[in-house]
């Protein structure tokens, strides 16, 4: 990985997003797929941040499978650094599924999979060492909060932190 300007951390998801009347409700009701996009917290803003002619990366993993092929593409096609996303054969790519009413009303469901998975080695821990920032966000599990502390105490000073946290991560009890 090249030296870059900001290296996001965090789960990779592919993104279905659906239109509903009025949501959430308890009965059946009739939804409108309207995409079907890359995402997760760090790869989103990793996207924004390219679009602003930043040179970014993105450490995290999907499954062996069309929705992470396509979710790599997209990432490459972009101008991210991938070559620290890893590839699980015996995972999915993580997906969330938000359905988005005509009120107002919002409701997410969150698909884990591979992005339990990823780990840091000693290759991707030089590349947080030599970036300007590290965009973390999309985090799943204790395990992974528990990686991110012990990563964040090896940085140098220097190394600027951005911090995403979702209502998931918060009720797991993430501290800043």
């Amino acid at each position: 990985m090249p030296n870059l300007d900001v290296i996001g951390l965090g789960v990779l998801r592919s993104d279905h997003i659906y239109s509903i009347e009025k949501g959430p409700v308890h009965f059946e009701q009739l939804a409108r797929l309207t995409a079907v996009t890359s995402g997760g917290a760090a790869a989103n803003t990793i996207f924004g941040l390219t679009k602003l002619g930043l040179k970014c990366g993105i450490i995290g993993a999907v499954g062996n499978d069309p929705p992470g092929r396509d979710l790599v593409a997209e990432l490459m096609t972009a101008g991210i650094d991938t070559s620290n996303v890893a590839t699980i054969n015996t995972s999915p790519t993580d997906s969330a599924i938000f359905m988005n009413g005509g009120d107002g009303a919002r409701v997410n469901y969150l698909c884990h999979g591979a992005g339990m998975s990823w780990g840091i080695d000693d290759a991707m821990l030089s590349a947080l060492k030599q970036t300007a920032i590290v965009h973390i966000g999309g985090l799943t599990g204790l395990e992974q909060l528990n990686a991110i502390d012990n990563i964040l105490d090896l940085l140098p000073p220097a190394v600027r932190i951005s911090l995403s946290i979702s209502d998931s991560e918060a009720v797991m009890g993430f501290k800043t």
